[in-house]
């Protein structure tokens, strides 16, 4: 495990109006290994400074994967409520494309994914177009709290690479039953 990793502050341009913050965690050894990038969204409360985030961060980081971890519009305005799909949709895609810009330290294999809503916007993205070699969904939010009749999870049926869910057994936004 490499324990040598470089945090980086940088600007991410969600809306020709609107940038938002992300942290590029790069390991020492960077380009080389297994070259394998992360992007990773947040939940609805605490942005991308939520404490598990964060951790997710560091130690995919210091097993030798780029990882970028950033706020939704919402977010970097501390407001409450999320921002519109489109939005949303919009600022993924173009922190995923932060990450690919660079052609010499760009990853050879892109995985994408988040937390609550983060998870919902990535795997929505990828049902929309979005390249990637992976998914993963934590606690992905399938449908309002209490109301496990009302899914929206059409779009999923869209999706083509791989997409691992870790979802808790009484997680209210995912009766497993339904």
């Amino acid at each position: 495990m490499d324990t040598n990793v470089k945090f980086e502050s940088i600007r991410i341009p969600a809306l020709p109006d609107v940038t938002v913050t992300g942290v590029v965690a790069t390991p020492e050894w960077w380009p080389s290994g297994q070259r394998v990038g992360l992007v990773i969204g947040h939940d609805l409360a605490g942005g991308m400074d939520e404490p598990g985030l964060v951790t997710l961060q560091t130690a995919l980081a210091a097993r030798g994967h780029l990882v970028l971890r950033f706020n939704f519009p919402f977010a970097e305005q501390k407001k409450k409520r999320p921002d519109a799909n489109n939005v949303l949709d919009r600022t993924f895609k173009t922190a995923v494309a932060a990450v690919l810009s660079d052609p010499e330290n760009a990853p050879a294999r892109m995985l994408v994914g988040g937390i609550g809503l983060g998870a919902r916007v990535a795997t929505r993205a990828i049902a929309q177009g979005l390249k990637v070699d992976a998914a993963f969904a934590l606690g992905f939010p399938l449908h309002l709290s209490g109301k496990p009749g009302l899914q929206d999870v059409d779009y999923m049926y869209r999706i083509i690479c791989p997409v691992l869910f870790v979802q808790g057994a009484r997680d209210p936004h995912c009766r497993i039953d339904k």
